[in-house]
């Protein structure tokens, strides 16, 4: 079991997306969510403007999607953080949101999981 924390620069309410009962982290983190493996906890903490350190979310990794499986979940697509539709040939296409944009397509996609678990805090 390991942990993994990082600053959450802003809490938006995206990455993490937190709604009802279950926790995920789709976007950002890359390296995290890539080596991430189960019963692993990931942790986002304050950055050093609000007082470095204080705990935002603790979240234990129950399970990993792909985008694709993450998309097609009827009823996780809904989801605020859920924007990359799979393309027929491969590869994906973000959707319009408010939060992510072209800019950050490569980042985002750099790791094909997307976290997710119902034991967290947030």
């Amino acid at each position: 079991m390991r942990l993994y924390s990082y600053v959450v620069r802003f809490d938006g309410g995206f990455a993490p997306f937190c709604s009802g009962a279950l926790c995920t982290l789709a976007c950002c983190k890359p390296r995290i969510r890539a080596k991430a493996q189960y019963g692993d906890w990931v942790a986002g903490m304050t950055p050093k403007d609000y007082g470095s350190g204080r705990l935002i979310y603790l979240m234990r990794v129950e399970r990993a999607f792909t985008f694709a499986e993450y998309f097609r979940h009827a009823t996780l697509r809904p989801r605020v953080d859920n924007i990359y539709r799979p393309k027929p040939n491969g590869g994906y296409i973000q959707k319009n949101n408010d939060f992510h944009g072209p800019d950050d397509i490569h980042k985002d996609l750099s790791a094909d999981r997307v976290l997710a678990s119902k034991t967290f805090v947030y």
